[in-house]
């Protein structure tokens, strides 16, 4: 977002805190600081399309919106080691068969405490290298030939939970000829 912009995202912040419930609780100061706070790394679409899902979210209502509910609607959750598990298990999204690779390949056979560990592990590793890489679409050879035999395309997107920029994954993936 540009300095240009402040008056645009004023008006959807404060038109989505009224929508909540949270108007009573809007300071102008405060509204310049979850500005400042956003406009290097979001446009007005993204934080407006971020703001309309907080809207639709029950679980905001009648709590003050913040930069980081923005964050999360945009970049998406980190998810749990339980939800890295279960993504292992299906092999049905891109971060499901990374998960996978990682927890290794006999899945059904692992006592629960060797899965919690490799979920845990999945957890640190996520917002370290795992979402930047797969962001990029960039996946390794062998991740790519898993998601072939389990019919999983490279271009979706990577979580249930977690947006991503298709143009960036498909040329990603045409490089390889995949």
């Amino acid at each position: 977002m540009t300095d240009d912009e402040v008056e645009e995202f004023s008006a959807a912040w404060c038109g989505a805190s009224l929508t909540i419930g949270a108007e009573n609780r809007l300071d102008e100061d405060a509204v310049i600081m979850a500005f400042e706070s956003l406009k290097d790394d979001y446009s007005i679409p993204q934080v407006k399309y971020a703001l309309n899902q907080i809207v639709r979210d029950t679980k905001h209502r009648y709590w003050l919106i913040t930069p980081a509910d923005i964050i999360r609607k945009i970049d998406g959750e980190t998810p749990s080691a339980d939800k890295f598990i279960g993504l292992a298990r299906a092999k049905n999204t891109p971060l499901g068969i990374v998960a996978f690779t990682i927890v290794g390949g006999d899945i059904d056979r692992q006592d629960a405490y060797y899965l919690r560990q490799r979920g845990e592990e999945l957890v640190i590793r996520y917002e370290a290298d795992l979402k930047p890489r797969l962001l990029r679409g960039e996946y390794t050879d062998h991740e790519l030939r898993l998601m072939i035999k389990y019919q999983v395309d490279p271009c979706a997107p990577i979580c249930d939970t977690i947006p991503h920029s298709a143009a960036k994954l498909q040329a990603a993936s045409a490089h390889r000829g995949y």
